[in-house]
């Protein structure tokens, strides 16, 4: 798996996945991923958790992204709204 196939789940949304994957270059601490439903938010999270932990873009296959994420599964930490 490419750095490609890892952002195609983030649809219509260029502006984005450029500035994340360029993020991912020199990441900060946290960040908060906000929209409304239906945006992309969860696909984006995901494949910028993906470059994050294999090591930037086009580095690793697919096994070995899934090994680092599990790896890291103390360290990522996902919330839900519940919608009224």
């Amino acid at each position: 798996m490419n750095d490609l196939d890892l952002w195609a789940a983030v649809v219509g949304q260029p502006g984005a996945t450029d500035l994340l994957r360029s993020a991912a270059a020199a990441p900060v601490h946290a960040y908060m991923f906000v929209g409304p439903p239906g945006t992309g938010r969860l696909e984006a999270a995901r494949a910028f958790a993906g470059t994050l932990f294999a090591g930037g873009a086009g580095s690793g296959d697919a096994a070995d992204r899934h090994s680092r994420l599990a790896a890291a599964g103390q360290q990522l930490v996902s919330f839900r709204t519940s919608t009224r």
